[in-house]
């Protein structure tokens, strides 16, 4: 995974909050961009994904199994919990934009908008 951990700031510049970047994957198939986020220990109600104009954001948080009476001599997990922010460079049909999420990874389907869309030229 990814260690990197970047700050959400406020509008006046204090830190509100720091994240993990999750791994992530990008693929094409069938004229729609696949984006395959690691998020384990992640549910999918604690997942928000929000596209606004050419910004993918998706963030995650783990519930804590921590006991309030128990203290962890080692822990291997970190508490921070996840952002991934995705600039698009292409433009999506944000209408069809769909999600799921299996064993600790988020799938998040983008499809290309119509005049985005791979085609064949024929050569004359």
């Amino acid at each position: 995974m990814n260690s990197q951990i970047t700050k959400a700031e406020m509008g006046n510049g204090e830190i509100r909050r720091a994240y993990l970047k999750p791994y992530y994957e990008l693929r094409n198939k069938d004229n729609a961009y696949l984006v395959d986020v690691h998020l384990p220990g992640v549910s999918r109600e604690n997942v928000a994904i929000t596209l606004n104009g050419d910004m993918l954001t998706i963030e995650a948080s783990r519930a804590s199994y921590k006991q309030s009476d128990w203290k962890a001599l080692h822990t291997e997990i970190r508490g921070e919990d996840y952002r991934l922010d995705l600039q698009l460079n292409v433009e999506i049909e944000s209408d069809g934009v769909s999600a799921k999420s299996d064993m600790g990874i988020l799938t998040v389907r983008l499809p290309l908008a119509a005049k985005a869309a791979q085609r064949t030229i024929p050569v004359e």
